[in-house]
């Protein structure tokens, strides 16, 4: 199979198109992906708790502390 040589101002290389999708606060694209697009158009989420949290936690910094707290009790004791 031959390639097909398509020039830069050729119809074939690029067209106009009208689209509808999600973009992020930064201009990103993201199509029908609403939860990606405002995950990466935010710089703050809602913990599970209510608490305000920084984007790429998990849980809040109380809920953290709560947790770290938790699991330290629940290690095993020796005397």
């Amino acid at each position: 199979m031959e390639n097909k040589i398509i020039m830069f101002d050729s119809g074939e290389a690029a067209q106009t198109k009208t689209i509808t999708g999600w973009v992020s606060g930064n201009g990103f694209f993201y199509g029908n992906d609403e939860q990606s697009a405002r995950y990466m158009g935010c710089t703050h989420q809602r913990c599970e708790c209510g608490m305000i949290m920084k984007k790429g936690y998990t849980i809040c910094e109380s809920c953290r502390h709560k947790k770290a707290l938790e699991r330290y009790r629940n290690m095993p004791f020796k005397e």
